[in-house]
Formats: structure tokens, C-alpha cells, sequence
């Protein structure tokens, strides 16, 4: 269903669309990319689909999933169940967001993404800790792969960090004007991204 509601919202108002819409955003919060129709408007619901797709689909490739037994099985698919779920519903939104904008109603785009995102890092980090080695879904570098003890306490760890931290800064993303707001949120994930990577690093050589 959450696939399919950008679609049907297409299908309903595609004559009331311009024949260009934005498909980008400056830091004023105004649109400095432009594209057709037909392309700016269904990028984002097929790459929902897409991307819906490959997480339902790529976990049966990995042959260290097929090596688990049939209770870690499906303790990781449920998981990743839930991932993807958590995934659709920010992608619906996203692509909802660009439909509204292109009708030409004001909307604080940079505030309700930055929101959007760390909502879905708080989703994420919550579920991260339960995740079991594999090579397609979690943080995976070359040290967390190659160690089964060295993914589960970068997970632990930084799952915490990701549910709190994006938790923590909707507040002021909330007060914060739109670009600043922006700035803080891309400012944690690259934090979270290579506090990760150093930590499994130091891990595995510790």
C-alpha cells in the first residue's frame, strides 16, 4: 500500500502538475533544480520500489544468512522486515513532499526532511543492535564482516548512538531555522558514519 499511494496520487492529479517540478533544494530552501514531469515525479516512487525490492530480495544471496539456523533466520529477516518498512514509509514520504511542492504549496522542505531523516535514523538505530552479520543491511565495513564479534559490538553501540542522538536533535531541528537544522542532522550521520568505521576498526585490532 505505502508503494502504491504515490502512484495512485499520480494517477489522480497528474493533469493538475506543471510540466516541470523541482527536484532540488539550496540551502535558502528554495528550488534550484528542475526536471519533466513525468521524470521528477516518478523517480522517487520507483526507487521506492526499487529499493523495497533489493531488501527483500538480496538477503537469500548471502551464504553466511543460508548458514544460520532457522531461528537466526528469521530473527534477521523480521528485521530487516521492519528496515524496509521503515525505508518505504520515508521514500513514500519524500516522494509525497515533492508532489506537494511541485502543486506549489509552501512547505519548509529542509525542516520536514532533516525530521524525516532522523526519524528513520532513530528507526534504524533501534533495530540495529538486532541485526545478525550479513553482507547487504547494517554497517558494513571490512572489519565488521570479517568478525562476527566485531559487528555485534559496533551495532550495539552505534545503534545506541543513532536512536538517541536522532532523538535527541529534533528539538532543535525543530527550533533551528530550516539550513542550520539541515546542517546538524548531515553533521551526526557523517559523525555516526565514520565514528563507526574507526570504532570496528579499533575493535578488530584490539
Amino acid at each position: 500500500m505505502l508503494l502504491a499511494v504515490p502512484f495512485l496520487v499520480l494517477v489522480l492529479l497528474w493533469d493538475k502538475f506543471p510540466a516541470r517540478v523541482p527536484i532540488h533544494w539550496g540551502l535558502d530552501g528554495r528550488a534550484n533544480g528542475w526536471a519533466s514531469k513525468s521524470w521528477g515525479l516518478l523517480l522517487t516512487p520507483v526507487l521506492n520500489v526499487a529499493l523495497a525490492l533489493l531488501l527483500t530480495c538480496l538477503l537469500p544471496l548471502d551464504k553466511r544468512v543460508r548458514s544460520y539456523g532457522p531461528e537466526t533466520q528469521g530473527s534477521l529477516k523480521r528485521v530487516i522486515r521492519t528496515i524496509a518498512l521503515a525505508t518505504t514509509c520515508f521514500m513514500t514520504g519524500m516522494a509525497l513532499l515533492i508532489d506537494v511542492l511541485s502543486l506549489g504549496y509552501k512547505v519548509d522542505v529542509l525542516r520536514v526532511t532533516t525530521l524525516g531523516t532522523l526519524l528513520l535514523l532513530a528507526v534504524l538505530g533501534n533495530y540495529l543492535p538486532k541485526l545478525r552479520p550479513n553482507r547487504f543491511v547494517g554497517i558494513r565495513t571490512p572489519w565488521t564482516l570479517a568478525s562476527p564479534e566485531v559487528w555485534n559490538r559496533t551495532h550495539r553501540l552505534f545503534g545506541s548512538i543513532m536512536l538517541i542522538g536522532a532523538l535527541a536533535l529534533m528539538l532543535p531541528c525543530i527550533i533551528l531555522p530550516g539550513p542550520w537544522s539541515l546542517l546538524l542532522m548531515m553533521g551526526f550521520l557523517l559523525g555516526v558514519s565514520f565514528g563507526a568505521m574507526i570504532y570496528s576498526y579499533a575493535v578488530r585490532r584490539g
